[in-house]
């Protein structure tokens, strides 16, 4: 019995560590005087470079005071060149800085339309060499709106208590396990 009692008291301490959050999504809040951007970008990171492999979603409404555009896998792409996307616990971050053509677009139908997107692009980004590092939109035949923009910004922030860490639900499991043995001791 004291063997079956412990074997299922490792199970479920084992559970936490199996249940563990592989998605994080991350608010975008941008509100320029042209343009705002609001919606979500969803990665299966949160710490490090962010690749293209590793943005599982996107729902982004993009508002040039004249027309909205709705970005979601379903009628866009995207394309990440470069190292310049990074994850924290925190946030998203997009350095503006770096000079390897490195950018962030959303557009849609597809890359390469010309117009439709929301783009992050560094120093040398392939969106357009006119502006330098900026964050613009373009919808439609409404053209571009563009806002210059410098150093590691952050573009998008972690919403407050998304999900408890697998460490924290191992501690409260060991510390429920100890309260058992404890008060199963009192009993015998």
């Amino acid at each position: 019995m004291r063997l079956r009692n412990l074997a299922t008291a490792l199970v479920l301490l084992m559970v936490p560590l199996l249940a563990h959050a592989d998605n994080f999504t991350y608010n975008v809040n941008d509100a320029f005087t042209g343009f705002s951007v609001m919606g979500t970008i969803t990665t299966d990171i949160n710490t490090g470079v962010v690749s293209m492999a590793d943005i599982t979603d996107y729902n982004l409404v993009l508002n040039d005071g004249t027309s909205m555009l709705n970005l979601t896998p379903m009628n866009s792409q995207f394309e990440l060149d470069g190292n310049s996307v990074t994850a924290t616990a925190s946030g998203l971050f997009f350095n503006f800085d770096n000079v390897n053509r490195d950018v962030l677009i959303f557009q849609s139908p597809s890359i390469g339309f010309g117009g439709n997107y929301l783009c992050y692009q560094g120093v040398e980004g392939n969106c357009d060499d006119f502006f330098g590092a900026h964050e613009s939109v373009s919808i439609g035949s409404d053209g571009q709106i563009v806002e210059n923009r410098s150093g590691n910004l952050q573009i998008a922030s972690m919403p407050v208590a998304e999900t408890p860490e697998p460490e924290s639900l191992v501690l409260l499991g060991t510390g429920l396990l100890g309260l058992v043995g404890v008060v199963k001791r009192r009993l015998v």
